[in-house]
């Protein structure tokens, strides 16, 4: 099963990129196409949250699958990071 590692984890003095679409869907995507849409949680998706989401969800994907995580269309991770 490939993994998608997601980078909203915010560190000191980095900007803020998770806040704004914290309530937008988690879409996964294969090669560039829609594999599966999951909606956020009632009050938002934090960073782990997100992860775990996108670690249950990837188990669609074979090893050499490239899959990328979007929340609505701001990319937020992949397996290849």
């Amino acid at each position: 099963m490939a993994g998608i590692h997601i980078i909203t984890d915010q560190r000191p003095g980095e900007p803020d990129i998770f806040t704004p679409i914290k309530h937008e869907p988690l879409r996964l995507k294969v090669c560039g196409k829609l594999f599966i849409e999951c909606p956020a949680p009632e009050g938002g998706w934090n960073h782990e949250s997100l992860q775990e989401a996108a670690n249950q969800l990837c188990g669609g994907f074979d090893e050499a699958s490239i899959s990328d995580a979007y929340l609505g269309k701001t990319w937020v991770g992949s397996s290849e990071v």
